[in-house]
């Protein structure tokens, strides 16, 4: 008892969890969460900068069952360009990189160059800023959270790809072409249960920290 000097307290243990829960977490906070019946398109940014020319972020889809529990599904992914249209940009403006946010019906399904996708032609554009050279080999931001839609769509790169070289110009992919398959029948599936009634998907892009930031590393 005492006053408590030279009482040691001690440190309360940081929170472990799974990929999985530490995102749902992350959606209820911000009340993100798909009702029964939806399909939420998500991807996580991973903790690597600008330029890795790496499948090193997270993206897949967060919906419930028919008995109205929360499925995640995750894969490796990539939100950001690859090395050849950073150092090349398509627009004098600048390379797109999607923001963080959440972008309601943002995404329908369709075909991207011939093959199944996601494409960014729902009810919301997504914002993005555009990046050009600094000049000293990294990248400065040229134009801050544009809102227009510039086909930042969601689809699969090779059969396993390892870099992403010209696979993304601004769009969210996928590096393996069985995940992206698998996200796809996700998204067909939930239109067979709503009976056509979901024509668009919501999309949430999260940064790392807004995930991770309250865990154990």
């Amino acid at each position: 008892m005492g006053d408590g000097i030279g009482m040691i307290y001690a440190t309360p243990p940081a929170r472990v969890a799974t990929e999985d829960q530490r995102l749902i977490d992350a959606l209820r906070h911000k009340e993100w969460l798909p009702s029964r019946g939806q399909v939420l398109l998500v991807s996580i940014r991973g903790r690597a900068p600008l330029g890795t020319n790496s499948f090193d972020d997270r993206a897949g889809t967060v919906y419930r069952d028919h008995q109205g529990e929360l499925q995640v599904k995750l894969y490796d992914a990539t939100n950001d360009p690859g090395l050849y249209w950073l150092d090349n940009p398509p627009k004098p403006e600048g390379t797109a990189v999607p923001c963080s946010g959440y972008y309601t019906g943002a995404m329908l399904l369709g075909d991207h160059r011939g093959r199944p996708g996601l494409l960014n032609r729902g009810l919301t554009a997504i914002d993005y800023d555009r990046y050009v050279s600094d000049g000293s080999g990294g990248w400065r931001v040229n134009e801050e959270r544009v809102s227009k839609f510039v086909g930042l769509n969601i689809h699969r790169a090779g059969t396993a790809s390892t870099q992403v070289d010209r696979w993304s110009a601004g769009c969210t992919v996928y590096a393996r072409a069985g995940d992206m398959e698998e996200v796809l029948d996700t998204c067909e599936r939930a239109l067979d249960f709503c009976k056509g009634g979901t024509l668009y998907f919501s999309y949430a892009i999260l940064e790392h920290n807004e995930v991770h930031g309250m865990y154990a590393p």
